[in-house]
């Protein structure tokens, strides 16, 4: 579904993707690590077209992405969500739902309406419908981020550290939505610190550092490498 050939990314003299190779299979969860700076959701920028790579390629379903904007990136099927939440803190969680769906998704105000009602049931939230996105706690903010990625209609989801600062048994909460994502056969790519919750879901595990992809393959298999102990999971973990 997607492919990276040889992305470079520098700014200034800060090199921040070197090279990069990865390919992300149609159906699959691929959870992607690495300590912090090592460029992870400079990656999902440059897949999304935030910033334009210096050298390299992005393919998604085998269509060369180039100099597409971002919105055009979001109706062709990428999805994102972000790190910190980032709602219309003054307007309530389904208008949020559906400025998504009109303005992300491309979809006429009716159909805005109704793919609006089927994101926020897909990520739990239709409880919270005419609450102001400000008053929302944690957990509910992750799931607005949620609906409004769903909300455009992906097939490419990106997840950027979306169990972040939950406790477990709201990442259980969360967990139980994407194993349902995935069950509808989104195919999702997630950044994320939150071992157990990575490996409840994610099929196989990515880590980059030094701006390349330096280990790849079943979580176990990754868990496993040494280099992974030593650059990420620190020498004591070995």
């Amino acid at each position: 579904m997607l492919e990276l050939i040889g992305l470079s990314l520098h700014f200034g003299a800060l090199k921040v993707l070197d090279g990069l190779d990865l390919t992300v299979e149609r159906g699959e969860v691929l959870g992607v690590l690495g300590p912090n700076g090592a460029g992870k959701t400079t990656l999902f920028n440059v897949i999304v077209g935030v910033h334009a790579p210096n050298a390299g390629r992005v393919l998604f379903e085998g269509r060369d992405l180039g100099a597409m904007r971002m919105w055009h990136r979001c109706r062709v099927g990428i999805g994102r969500t972000f790190q910190v939440p980032r709602p219309f803190s003054d307007m309530t969680v389904f208008d949020n739902v559906l400025t998504s769906a009109v303005h992300g998704g491309g979809l006429s105000l009716a159909e805005g309406r109704r793919q609006a009602e089927e994101a926020l049931d897909s990520a739990g939230l239709t409880h919270r419908i005419g609450q102001r996105a400000g008053n929302l706690p944690l957990l509910d903010l992750k799931r607005l981020e949620l609906a409004k990625a769903i909300a455009c209609r992906p097939r490419l989801l990106l997840l950027d550290e979306i169990a972040g600062g939950l406790t477990d048994r709201e990442c259980e909460v969360l967990l139980g939505i994407l194993r349902s994502l995935h069950g509808q056969g989104m195919t999702i790519v997630w950044i994320e610190h939150v071992m157990h919750a990575l490996r409840g879901v994610a099929s196989r595990l990515a880590v980059l550092h030094g701006g390349r992809i330096i280990s790849t393959g079943s979580p176990d298999d990754v868990l496993a490498d040494p280099r992974v102990h030593e650059i990420y999971l620190g020498d004591a973990a070995a």
